[in-house]
């Protein structure tokens, strides 16, 4: 790899999808061949991680979303912030920058990008949702209003969350106008968002790399039992696993686990959520909260026998993946960033919303040990042949190291 200094930046180093394909690329990529990676974020506090930059405020973080709620203006604040982040670019004289979510109500991406332009600095652009084709939504969830402003608004995804939209237009000029920048490489981890972003927008310089797992971590381990008994698990029960990183966001499908419990609550099953600490306490749903280390989150999911999976909008989930790789069968809604995961020969897809047909689901696997065998070994086996972190960092690494 030629020697080159590159600056990743993020909404946060160590929370969320997105902060955890921009880690793994800064910890893979650290000193091979004489190269220097960077990671700058603007939420999340200061870390003790060698070359990690934190140019965040709390108090322009509130402006910031003050900003986004009331006027619609996503990107406007965060001034001093945005500054210190520049100031820093500037010093480090970095050769390429990889952007990755920058919503977030921490950084003034419209200065930064502007600057960035102007220097002809070379920028790669991990695209973790559709928020840069939307006037504001991170999800337009097929809304065209969202998209370009005509006809009415459908869309029920609420983040970034905006009462008056009183600057729509005035944002999705902007961002078109970012669109048209020449030293922006767009890059898709999924295949629809690559699909949608070549057919709507018509851009050219877009490439698909798709989210991937580290199949040596996130693989199945031969003694369940052993692991039940390391985390106090019930040995007598088939096991049930969910994540949600925010129980508070609707999208996430929280609410409709509670209610997939209740209804299999005489069934021989235990429930266990992983992720938000605001998981409300329920007798038959065990909580791990959250949990940061690879090896252990691969030790849980080996320990379960199916992969619940109630989104109501992702773009390429992580947590899908990694089950998966661990040889989980996954049940779960059928939206459209499933496309290319989950099919008839790894786990089954049920309409959106419909819990009862969900329930049906789950416990028609659960009682079919074959069936469950052969959900998992295909799991694994697409997995291994399209989501392999390994064949993935080799395309970024084709963008680091090209001229």
């Amino acid at each position: 790899m030629e020697s080159k200094k590159i600056l990743i930046i993020n909404t946060t180093f160590d929370r969320g999808g997105a902060a955890q394909v921009a880690r793994d690329l800064f910890l893979k990529f650290q000193g091979i061949e004489g190269s220097s990676l960077f990671f700058a974020y603007g939420k999340g506090g200061v870390k003790q991680e060698k070359n990690t930059f934190y140019f965040g405020s709390k108090i322009e973080f509130i402006i910031h979303l003050f900003l986004v709620r009331f006027l619609g203006l996503e990107g406007c604040g965060s001034y001093f912030s945005t500054n210190k982040l520049i100031k820093y670019i500037k010093r480090e004289k970095f050769d390429l920058i990889h952007l990755h979510n920058l919503h977030g109500y921490y950084l003034n991406f419209f200065k930064l990008l502007e600057y960035l332009n102007k220097q002809n600095i070379k920028i790669i652009w991990t695209l973790h949702d559709e928020w840069l084709f939307t006037w504001l939504p991170a999800h337009s969830m097929g809304c065209q209003h969202c998209k370009t402003l005509k006809g009415k608004c459908v869309n029920k995804y609420k983040y970034p969350r905006n009462y008056l939209p009183l600057f729509s237009r005035l944002m999705l000029k902007k961002k078109r106008e970012i669109l048209e920048y020449k030293n922006i490489n767009f890059i898709c981890p999924a295949q629809w968002l690559y699909e949608e972003t070549i057919n709507e927008l018509g851009l050219q310089k877009v490439s698909l790399i798709s989210n991937g797992v580290d199949v040596n971590v996130f693989q199945p381990h031969q003694n369940k039992i052993a692991l039940r008994k390391k985390y106090n698990l019930p040995l007598d029960k088939k096991l049930v696993l969910f994540v949600v990183n925010n129980f508070r966001d609707k999208n996430k499908g929280g609410k409709y686990f509670i209610e997939l419990a209740e209804i299999l609550k005489n069934e021989p099953l235990c429930f266990c959520v992983i992720g938000s600490s605001e998981f409300p306490n329920i007798e038959s749903v065990f909580k791990f909260g959250y949990i940061h280390e690879k090896e252990q989150l691969a030790e849980i999911y080996s320990s379960a026998d199916l992969y619940c999976f109630l989104s109501a909008v992702e773009t390429a989930p992580l947590s899908v993946l990694e089950a998966m790789s661990c040889a989980l069968p996954v049940v779960g809604f059928n939206i459209k960033a499933l496309k290319g995961l989950i099919d008839e020969n790894n786990g089954q897809l049920i309409d959106y919303s419909d819990i009862n047909a969900l329930a049906l689901a789950i416990t028609t696997c659960l009682k079919n040990e074959q069936l469950l065998l052969d959900y998992g070994q295909n799991s694994r086996k697409t997995v291994l042949e399209k989501f392999d972190q390994e064949k993935n960092f080799v395309l970024y690494k084709n963008f680091y190291t090209s001229k």
